[in-house]
């Protein structure tokens, strides 16, 4: 269900290049920037903003057996900022008021906190645990099954 007061690139509801998928929630008063691609299995929290060309519920591994999306589900907190370029995969949980630089990639089964800020060019590789009131600079690489802490800042 996409609530009446999204908006879909610029002031319309639907707009040409947006793609959403079935099972999809998305919040009241949601921006939603060109080209972004919205798979099955996402939620999206009211006053959220999705950039241009990002990609939110990105398939898993398990895809490719045989072509078909599994159920994972990718739940995004309100007044989530995700720019440009984002790639977050399915199965992730984000707390409210997430943001993200631009080209950021978030690999599968990571749980983060509210208030959570990773940088341009950030990578996290899936099955991570991050804290509430963390911010990840520019250009941070966090390995797979890594466990961060509240209140943590991480630099490159």
């Amino acid at each position: 269900m996409i609530s009446k007061t999204a908006q879909i690139g610029k002031n319309t509801i639907i707009k040409e290049g947006v793609v959403i998928e079935d099972n999809v929630t998305i919040g009241d008063n949601c921006y939603i920037d060109y080209n972004a691609v919205i798979k099955e299995n996402v939620e999206i929290g009211s006053d959220s903003f999705i950039g241009a060309n990002c990609i939110l519920g990105e398939v898993l591994g398990d895809f490719f057996d045989d072509f078909q999306n599994k159920t994972h589900l990718l739940s995004i907190g309100g007044h989530a900022i995700i720019r440009s370029g984002s790639i977050l995969y399915g199965g992730s949980t984000f707390g409210s008021h997430f943001s993200t630089g631009h080209r950021v990639t978030v690999r599968e089964e990571s749980i983060f906190g509210s208030h959570v800020s990773l940088g341009t060019l950030s990578d996290v590789q899936g099955d991570c645990q991050i804290g509430n009131y963390v911010h990840m600079h520019s250009n941070v690489h966090i390995g797979m099954r890594t466990r961060v802490k509240d209140y943590v800042w991480i630099f490159p």
